[in-house]
């Protein structure tokens, strides 16, 4: 299971949610029929909607404003087969934990990831910050963890 997002708050008396969603593909995540779960609970998606710059979710059978109070403040999961990535890209939670090498030499683990409108940054470490770029990044082996890299003067 990855993490998609947040419920941070109750919209109006409906059973609508406010959520800060950790998806970069929200319209396909959350159309109506999606199902999504919170503290393993599934709740299917009913409509998503974007207003005043917030995301906005029903789910169905979350009908009023006292069934959706109890999902404030909890993170909503989905399996991670359903994230849709193309080559190249990850889920941050494969890339936490890869060990992080250059010319055979181990300079750390993945410890977070920053992200940027320019990039992302490879925090190894918490010392290390290397954007994820291919001028930087050359192989993510995610079968043994292991992602192959060349820093330039200054980055370590």
């Amino acid at each position: 299971m990855i993490e998609i997002g947040t419920i941070v708050n109750t919209h109006g008396l409906k059973g609508d949610v406010k959520i800060r969603s950790e998806s970069d593909f929200k319209d396909q995540r959350f159309v109506p029929g999606a199902v999504v779960y919170v503290e393993g609970r599934p709740l299917t998606v009913a409509s998503f909607r974007t207003q005043k710059g917030f995301d906005i979710l029903r789910f169905e059978g979350i009908d009023h404003i006292d069934d959706a109070t109890p999902l404030r403040d909890k993170v909503m999961m989905a399996p991670l087969e359903e994230a849709h990535l193309e080559a190249g890209q990850y889920h941050v939670t494969q890339l936490i934990g890869c060990e992080v090498i250059e010319d055979d030499v181990v300079l750390g683990t993945v410890t977070d990831i920053r992200h940027f409108p320019a990039q992302s940054l490879l925090v190894v470490n918490q010392t290390i910050q290397i954007p994820f770029v291919d001028a930087f990044i050359h192989t993510v082996d995610l079968t043994k963890r292991v992602i192959t890299v060349t820093l330039i003067e200054g980055m370590r």
